[in-house]
């Protein structure tokens, strides 16, 4: 990536990285997992630190937070089955997307994806390899007219 322009803030939702929610019951002892499509440390940290590098100094790098994934079957218009499975790997984990024309069995797409997994003490030390350093958790924010989210992960560049 290399861009001419500097930034405030660049934004994750569900993008590269974000945050697994672990916490199913709403309680406040949430514990949260980043998420990254990116499968090693190494180029986690040389990407991030690429997102550093556009950020104005104090600049604001922010990761959205969502439900852990699960299996799940939804029915759409057109006779169409989405599902998605999920599946544990050594570094994280497998989801694989299917979507099937109901009357027929006939697989219209079949993908997988993997995506690494880091607890809490491993996310820190990715962040502090890349330039960055946790301010806040921060919920119920109004991002735009329309857009809000429900909790999201706030780093600044150092």
């Amino acid at each position: 990536m290399q861009l001419e322009e500097s930034f405030d803030l660049t934004y994750s939702n569900s993008g590269v990285w974000y945050f697994l929610d672990t916490n199913t019951d709403n309680d406040t002892d949430n514990e949260y997992l980043l998420c990254s499509h990116i499968n090693s440390i190494e180029n986690n940290v040389m990407a991030l630190r690429r997102v550093a590098e556009h950020l104005k100094m104090n600049g604001l790098l922010v990761l959205s937070a969502q439900g852990m994934h699960i299996d799940k079957v939804d029915k759409l218009p057109g006779d169409i089955i989405y599902q998605v499975k999920v599946s544990k790997t050594d570094t994280g984990i497998k989801r694989q997307y299917t979507v099937i024309r109901e009357n027929n069995g006939e697989i219209i797409s079949d993908t997988t994806a993997d995506y690494l997994i880091l607890d809490s003490n491993k996310t820190k030390q990715l962040m502090q390899e890349s330039g960055f350093e946790q301010i806040g958790i921060e919920g119920n924010k109004k991002l735009g007219k329309n857009f809000f989210l429900s909790k999201f992960h706030v780093y600044q560049k150092r």
